[in-house]
């Protein structure tokens, strides 16, 4: 899950980098959750999974700064899984997979 969303973040430091001027503002941002999305696709046995999750929410603050003191926050409601198949989706959940009653956020 961490390697899909490097490209990501790489990409919104970029145009961070080149867009923003010398000594500007920290701004930070909130994920648009009508605009973003974490998908997920598994290989299993014959078949592909594809996946996502409905509730999450995060910020984006850059400094340019102190780009090191730029972060990139971000939580999933594990519960919120979805892949088109509740049986499957309710198997996810439990502690076989997920564990979202000990592990609710991911």
């Amino acid at each position: 899950m961490t390697r899909s969303i490097l490209p990501l973040v790489f990409i919104l430091l970029s145009v961070c980098f080149s867009s923003q001027p010398t000594g500007a503002a920290v701004s930070e941002w909130e994920f648009d959750q009508v605009h973003s999305n974490f998908y997920f696709t598994i290989d299993h046995t014959y078949a592909r999974v594809r996946g996502f999750f409905e509730d999450f929410s995060g910020t984006f603050r850059f400094d340019p700064d102190k780009p090191g003191e730029s972060r990139i926050v971000f939580s999933i409601e594990a519960k919120s899984i979805n892949t088109n198949e509740r049986k499957r989706d309710n198997h996810l959940r439990t502690d076989e997979f997920l564990h979202v009653s000990k592990y609710p956020e991911i």
